[in-house]
Parts: structure tokens; sequence; C-alpha cells
């Protein structure tokens, strides 16, 4: 009656686990669907503002090139605005040269008009007597014709001489007009060059005001999307902890499984050693019962022989045969009472034996558990080499060069960690997948691709 209460006890608490545990991982399971969800909602938006950043940053550039064309622009109307400077700064010179020239040219004009007036005035004032005075005074044809020549190259003179003066003076203002025509367009193309300038100035002053603006937004949407990086980091690390939690959940509820059903066969064994030994028990005690029957039956078929040969005894002898009779009764009686007491030893002897075996079966399984480390579950292999296919660095996340049967990688687990997978011992050695899943390095790109997708149980050495 004990040991039934007991194992009924035993299978009501084995129950209750594996019903407890189911609701655990549920439990774990929702809060990973959760922080996945809130992960890619992350995701989505630090997408969004990378997005933003780079229509802002093309923005710029396009500013940029704007503002280099403008520089440009301005540099060439620096250049034109130079010649332009140096082309009026020759005009200006040219300007006073003539302004010289013509300075020059005025008084020559000036002298010879006086000496035109001086001659006009002494021949109105002689009239034409002195030209006449002197052909006739001529002493010979020769002088007279000498005479009459001079005049007339005077006069010519005067003529030619007044004749230059006002083509010199005409050229000369004709040069002064065109200088200060030139001038004048030389000083229009200044002014222009000057407004165009100042309005690429102002256009380029615009341009760097735009081009702050979207390098102040680039800056605000960069630290935006730094923190939405840290938080999408936070969140994987989160869940990385929540998977591993998830495991090792799995993974108790796998061992509690396994004792469970190490200690219900135990019992089952028990139980079967208990009955085995509760009916040898009572075959052995109705085997005794048999002889201590057929015993009483032999002593009494003795007794009886012996009453039919002393019949004619004394009354005395009759009473001896009957105290006789009864003394072996109370005997037979004496040894069924005891048989109960030996079926109770051997069924105390039987509970005892079982419970020792279950003691033993449950340090036998702790035993097997402990020599293959912390079960840690059934997780997913991949493998992955060091080509450029597979992300390949060169060096692990730890700093070590990745060795084929050595290192693996999963997030959520010290590196140096030793894992049991398959008999083969490996080490953590990098990252990149997270827990729950480990990548296992190979040589080449084939045998990572070889061993293709798996489950195995994975159990923890350190």
């Amino acid at each position: 009656m004990r040991n039934k209460t007991c194992r009924s006890l035993f299978l009501s608490l084995l129950i209750a686990g594996l019903t407890v545990t189911p609701c655990y991982a549920a439990t774990t399971q929702s809060k990973i669907s959760d922080a996945q969800s809130k992960k890619q909602q992350t995701q989505d938006d630090l997408k969004e503002a990378q997005s933003r950043i780079s229509s802002l940053e093309a923005k710029k550039d396009d500013l940029q090139a704007y503002l280099t064309e403008l520089d440009s622009q301005l540099s060439d109307l620096a250049d034109n605005l130079s010649d332009l400077q140096e082309k009026s700064d020759a005009k200006q010179s040219e300007l006073e040269e003539l302004k010289t020239e013509l300075e020059a040219a005025k008084d020559r004009q000036n002298e010879q008009y006086e000496s035109m007036k001086l001659r006009i005035q002494y021949m109105y004032e002689k009239s034409n007597d002195s030209y006449i005075s002197m052909l006739l005074e001529s002493k010979n044809l020769t002088e007279f014709l000498s005479t009459a020549e001079n005049i007339m190259q005077i006069t010519k003179y005067d003529r030619g001489m007044l004749a230059a003066y006002k083509e010199t003076q005409q050229e000369i203002e004709e040069k002064e007009a065109n200088v200060e025509k030139e001038q004048s367009a030389i000083e229009a193309l200044q002014q222009e060059s000057l407004e165009k300038q100042n309005e690429i100035a102002d256009l380029m002053k615009g341009t760097n005001s735009q081009i702050e603006a979207y390098t102040s937004e680039i800056s605000n949407e960069e630290n935006s999307a730094q923190d939405l990086l840290a938080k999408v980091n936070a969140q994987e690390a989160e869940i990385d902890k929540l998977i591993k939690q998830q495991k090792d959940e799995e993974a108790a509820a796998e061992l509690a499984k396994q004792k469970a059903a190490a200690q219900a066969k135990a019992a089952e064994e028990a139980k079967k050693q208990a009955a085995e030994a509760e009916r040898a028990a009572q075959a052995k005690a109705a085997e005794e019962a048999k002889k201590q029957a057929a015993e009483a039956e032999r002593a009494a078929q003795a007794k009886a022989a012996e009453a039919q040969q002393s019949a004619s005894q004394s009354s005395a002898s009759s009473s001896t045969q009957q105290t006789t009779e009864s003394s072996a009764s109370t005997n037979t009686n004496t040894t069924v009472t005891e048989t109960p007491s030996q079926e109770e030893t051997v069924e105390d002897t039987s509970s005892s034996t079982t419970e020792d075996t279950n003691d033993s079966s449950s340090s036998s399984g702790d035993s097997s558990s402990s020599s293959q480390g912390t079960y840690l579950g059934k997780f997913t292999i991949t493998g992955y080499c060091n080509c450029s296919q597979c992300g390949g660095q060169g060096l692990t996340a730890s700093g070590t060069v990745p060795t084929a049967g050595r290192t693996v990688a999963m997030n959520g687990i010290p590196f140096g960690t030793k894992l049991l997978i398959n008999g083969v011992v490996y080490t953590v050695e990098d990252r990149g997948v997270p827990y729950g899943h480990v990548d296992v390095y190979y040589d080449t790109h084939s045998q990572a691709l070889g061993n293709g997708r798996y489950y195995a149980d994975v159990y923890q050495l350190n």
C-alpha cells in the first residue's frame, strides 16, 4: 500500500512537471516573437533613416556640384574682369596719350593760328601793294619769277598747314571719341561682370546655406541611425538571451523527461521485482503450509492408528489422546498465523529493494549527464568557410585563425566555450549566427555546403 501511494505521488509530480514546462516554453517563445517584432520595426526605421540619409547626401552632392560650377563661373568672371580691367587701363593710357597729342596739336594750332593771324594782318594792312611792290622792285625777270614763286609757296604752305591742322584736329577728335566709346563699353562690361559676380556670390551664399542645412539634417539622421543601430544590437542581444533561455528550458525539459522516463522504468522494474518477490513469498508460504498440513495429517493418522490399537486401554489413555490431538491442532494454527508475518517481511524487503533500485537508477542517470557536460538542447548545425560568399574576414571575431574541426560560430555564449557535438569537441571562436544555431568552420566552401543543414544535441563542457 505504501509503495502504491509513493508511485502515484511520483507520477502526479511527473505529469505536473511535464505540463508546466511547455507553459514556460510558450511564454519564452512569446517573448522572443515580441522581441523579434520590435527588432524588425527598429530595422525598418533604420532603413528609412538610411534612405533619408542617402537622399540628403544625393541632394548635398548635387548642390556641391552646382557650387563647384558657380565657383568656376565666378573664377571665369574674375578672370574676365581682370582682362577688362587691363583693357580699360590700356585704353585709359591710350586716351591719356591722345589727350597729350591733342594738347600738343592744339598748341601747334595756336602757334599756326598766331602766325597766320600775323600774316593775314600784315596782308590786310599792306593789301596787295606789297606783293606788287616786291614784283616791281625785282631787278630782272629771274628775280621777279623767284619772288612770285616764293609768294605762291608761302600761300600754299599756309593753306597746307591750315588743312593739316584741321585734319589732325579731326583725327584726334575721332580717336578721342572712339577711345571714350570703348572706355564706356569696357566700363559697362565691368559693371555687368560685377553684377554677375554679385549674383553668383548670392547664389553661392544661398547654396552654401542649403548645403549647411542638408549637412545638419544628415548629421541628425546619422545620429538617429546610430541610435537605431545601437537599439537593433541591444534587441538582437536580448533575442539571443531569450533564445538561450528557451534552449535551456528545452534542455531542462528534455533532461527532466529523460530522468522521469528512467525513474518510471526503474519504478516499473521495482514493481516487477516486488511482484515477483511477493509471488515467490506466497508460493513459499503455501509450500510451507502444505508441508505443515501434510505433517499434521500424518501425525493425525498415526495418532488415529494408535487410538484404534489402544481401544482397550483405560479412559486416562483416551484423555491423553484427546489432549495430544488438541496440541497438534494448536501447532497447526500457530504455523498458519506465522505465514503472513513472513509475507510482510518479504514485502518490506521488496520495498527496500525497489527504493534502492530507484536511487541507483537516478544516480546512474545523473552520472551519464555529467559525463557529457551540460546539455544545451537540440541546435541547428550548418557550415561556413573563409570565402567571400560566406563573409570570411581572415580572422575570427575573437581574433584567432579559424581551424577546421575546432572553430565554430554562435552568439550568446562566451569565446572559448567548449561544445560537444556528435562526439566532436569544438571551441566557440566566432560570431554571426544567433544562439541555438551553430556554424561549423570548414576549409573549403564545398565541404561547408556538403554537410548541409541538420539538428544535433549540443553539450557544454566548460
